[in-house]
């Protein structure tokens, strides 16, 4: 069996890590609850430490 690293475990220096954000947090244009972006502030913080580049992936709603 293949093992993933977890990201604690993980050497990041130098990578890119691709971050999908459940961030769906906008009604009519305002954010409601800032809660969820608040919660990513932590893994973001923890890429940057480790020496890598986090791209954010995210949607909002649905298209029109």
């Amino acid at each position: 069996m293949s093992y993933i690293p977890a990201m604690l475990d993980a050497d990041l220096k130098g990578k890119v890590v691709l971050v999908r954000m459940d961030h769906n947090v906008v009604k009519k244009g305002k954010i409601k609850d800032p809660m969820r972006i608040d919660a990513t502030i932590p893994t973001l913080l923890h890429i940057f430490k480790k020496g890598a580049m986090p791209i954010l992936m995210s949607h909002v709603g649905r298209p029109y």
